[in-house]
C-alpha cells in the first residue's frame, strides 16, 4: 500500500491501532499532516485531498482537535460519532472522484474507540485519511482551483503546472500544461509537442 512518503507512525496503515493515535499529541499540523474537530463540508474535504496530493502527500485526521495553544498539535480525540462514520467515509470517496479531476490516490481508515490513552470513547472514531503525493498532478478542485499545501493551510497556487506526459505515437511526447490565473483557477490548458 504504501508510497513512501512522510508517516508519524512508525509502522504500515494496516497496522495502526486507535492508541498508536497518541503520537500525534507531539505531531504539529503542517506540511504532512491536517486536523479536523469536526467533519467538514465535501469541499473543503475535496480542497485538503487535493492539496496534499498536488504536494507532498500527507494525513488527514477527522475526530482531532488541535492545540489552541498555537503548536498546532493534536490536543484532543473527541472522535466521530458512530453512526456516522459510514456516511463520511462515502462522504470522503464522492467529494475526491466528483470534486477533484483528476480522482487521486487515498486510502481511508477509521479506528474506533473506547481508548483511554487518547480519551476517545466507546462511541466515537477517528477517520483517517492517507494521501500519498499524486502521480497526475495537478489535481483540479470543483472550483476551478490547483490546491497546494503550504505550511498548515491548503492554498491556491499561482504558478504554472506542468502534468503529465502522455505518448500519442511512435516517438512522440505531448505534454499538457495548466495555466491558472491570478485567482489560482484553472483557466487555460496548452498541449506541448514535444520532439
Amino acid at each position: 500500500m504504501e508510497r513512501n512518503g512522510y508517516s508519524p507512525f512508525d509502522k504500515n496503515l494496516d497496522e495502526i491501532k486507535t492508541a498508536d493515535l497518541a503520537v500525534l499529541k507531539t505531531v504539529p499540523e503542517g506540511w504532512y499532516v491536517e486536523y479536523k474537530e469536526k467533519f467538514p463540508d465535501q469541499g473543503s474535504v475535496a480542497k485538503s485531498i487535493s492539496a496534499l496530493a498536488n504536494t507532498y502527500g500527507g494525513w488527514l485526521f477527522y475526530g482531532i482537535k488541535e492545540s489552541p495553544d498555537g503548536k498546532r498539535l493534536a490536543a484532543d480525540f473527541p472522535g466521530i460519532d458512530v453512526q456516522m462514520v459510514p456516511t463520511n467515509d462515502q462522504q470522503i470517496r464522492q467529494a475526491a472522484t466528483e470534486k477533484i479531476n483528476p480522482t487521486p490516490f487515498f486510502v481511508t481508515k477509521v479506528l474506533y474507540g473506547p481508548d483511554d490513552s487518547i480519551g476517545l470513547s466507546a462511541e466515537k472514531a477517528i477517520i483517517l485519511v492517507h494521501v500519498p503525493q499524486g502521480v497526475d498532478a495537478p489535481y483540479v478542485h470543483s472550483t476551478g482551483k490547483i490546491y497546494r499545501r503550504v505550511g498548515d493551510s491548503s492554498e491556491p497556487t499561482m504558478k504554472m503546472t506542468a502534468t503529465r506526459s502522455i505518448s500519442y505515437g511512435p516517438g512522440a511526447q505531448n505534454t499538457k500544461l495548466i495555466l491558472p490565473d491570478s485567482s489560482g483557477n484553472a483557466r487555460g490548458f496548452v498541449e506541448m509537442k514535444n520532439r
